[in-house]
């Protein structure tokens, strides 16, 4: 151990680190509610997908999602009961995918963030991103609604 110590402090090393950058609060609030749902390690539930954009009214609508060991094993309408065209992939997500979207709204510095949190497993249930106040149209809101944990 005292090797290692002494050969990151001789010289011709990487110089010292510099303070650290501080973490947005958006970043914090992810960071802890991601660490609540991977504590609660949760592989298998069906949930309501929903994605609010200014899109085709398809892409819109609720699909009802199944997810096995974190993997999309079943997506259908909810009006309907059709499972989804492969058009309609994108709204064949698990919860991971609001988590990847949240990280992606706070790496490119979207203008306006807003995520409710569930309290009790640390999902995202609604999400709503502006990534640029000055254009129009380019917002998302996608929700998780009716979540239930499965065997």
């Amino acid at each position: 151990m005292l090797s290692l110590l002494s050969a990151c402090n001789s010289t011709g090393g990487s110089p010292p680190a510099g303070p650290e950058k501080p973490i947005s609060p958006y970043q914090q609030t992810l960071n802890k509610y991601k660490q609540r749902w991977q504590q609660a390690n949760i592989k298998n539930y069906r949930y309501t997908f929903q994605r609010s954009c200014f899109c085709m009214r398809d892409f819109t609508k609720e699909v009802i999602t199944t997810v096995n060991n974190n993997k999309v094993v079943n997506a259908h309408w909810k009006d309907s009961k059709q499972a989804l065209d492969h058009k309609f992939k994108n709204n064949k997500q698990n919860i991971d995918y609001f988590f990847i979207k949240i990280q992606d709204a706070i790496d490119r510095k979207a203008a306006l963030i807003t995520v409710k949190y569930n309290e009790t497993y640390g999902y995202p249930e609604k999400i709503s991103i502006d990534y640029d106040k000055m254009i129009a149209d380019e917002e998302l809101s996608l929700s998780a609604k009716n979540f239930r944990k499965l065997k």
